[in-house]
C-alpha cells in the first residue's frame, strides 16, 4: 500500500513517520507548510517499509507568484493529487502519483523492490503554459494500453503520458472532471476516450469552448466533439441502449443521448 504521508503519521505497528510532534495545519484548518513524503506500507500488518520524499513538492503555495505556478495563491490547486497503478511493462505493477492538473501538471512512477520505493520516471510540465500538457490533467488519472503494445500508459486527462514517461499525445484542451475510457466506437481501431471539458479557455489562451469530446486514444484524433455555453461537470460513456453498436454518450451541458 503506497500513500502521502507527512510528519505525525503512525504506521500499524505503531511507528510514528517523521516528526511526532510537529503540527503544520494553519489557522485555516489547511496543512501547506512542512515536509512532505510517500510511504510504502506493509499490506498485512501496516508498517512503514520505505518512507522517500514526496516526488513533487508543494513549493510556495501561498504567495502571488504560486498563481503562476499550480493555478491560485491560497493552497487550493497545489493540493491536487492524482494517483493510478500502472503496468507500464506490461507485466510488473508500478505507481503513478501525480500533482496538479490546472496549469502546471507532474507525474512520478515508481516501482517497489525488494521492499524499496525505486524511482522509473517523472514528467514535469513545468510552470510554462507554452509546454505541451501545461493545464491538460484531470480531476482523476486512468492507466490503458491506448497504443496496443502491450505495455499501459497514463491517461492524465487531455494529456497522455506514454508508459516511458514521455508525452504521447494531448487535445491541448485542459482539463475537466471526469473521463471514461474503452472500445466505444467498434468502427474505430483500439480504444476510444470520452472526456467532458471545464474550461472556456486553455491556460495558453486557445479557446476551449467547454462541451465533450470522444477521441482516438492511441493517437488523439477526434471523432466527436461538441461545445457548450459552460463547466461540463460530468460524462459517461456505456452500453446504455441495447441494439446499439458500441456506446452511447452523454455530456450534464445537455439532455442529449449520442451513439
Amino acid at each position: 500500500f503506497i500513500t502521502k504521508t507527512c510528519d505525525g503519521t503512525v504506521d500499524g505497528t505503531g511507528k510514528v513517520i517523521g516528526n511526532a510532534s510537529a503540527n503544520y495545519v494553519n489557522s485555516a484548518g489547511t496543512v501547506l507548510t512542512g515536509p512532505e513524503y510517500m510511504t510504502l506500507f506493509d499490506g498485512a500488518t501496516g508498517a512503514a517499509l520505505d518512507t522517500i520524499e514526496f516526488p513533487v513538492l508543494r513549493g510556495d503555495a501561498t504567495s502571488n507568484t504560486a498563481k503562476s505556478t499550480w493555478g491560485d495563491n491560497y493552497g487550493n490547486r497545489c493540493e491536487r493529487y492524482n494517483c493510478a497503478i500502472a503496468y507500464l511493462d506490461g507485466v510488473h505493477p508500478s505507481v503513478i502519483y501525480g500533482r496538479g492538473y490546472y496549469t502546471r501538471m507532474a507525474a512520478t512512477a515508481y516501482k517497489v523492490e525488494n521492499k524499496k520505493l525505486v524511482k522509473m520516471w517523472a514528467f514535469d510540465t513545468g510552470n510554462t503554459s507554452s509546454n505541451p500538457g501545461y493545464g491538460d490533467g484531470n480531476h482523476h488519472c486512468m492507466a490503458a494500453d491506448v497504443d496496443q503494445d502491450g505495455k499501459q500508459e497514463v491517461v492524465v486527462g487531455s494529456a497522455i503520458i506514454d508508459d516511458d514517461g514521455k508525452l504521447l499525445n494531448t487535445t491541448s484542451l485542459a482539463h475537466g472532471d471526469a473521463i471514461h475510457i474503452g472500445d466505444f466506437d467498434p468502427s474505430n481501431p483500439g480504444l476510444e476516450i470520452f472526456q467532458c471539458l471545464e474550461d472556456a479557455t486553455h491556460p495558453n489562451g486557445t479557446a476551449v469552448n467547454y462541451g465533450t469530446i470522444l477521441r482516438a486514444a492511441g493517437t488523439g484524433k477526434v471523432l466527436f466533439r461538441e461545445t457548450a455555453e459552460g463547466d461540463t461537470g460530468r460524462c459517461l460513456a456505456d452500453n446504455l441502449i441495447a441494439g446499439n453498436g458500441g456506446a452511447e454518450m452523454v455530456g450534464s451541458h445537455n439532455s442529449i443521448v449520442y451513439s
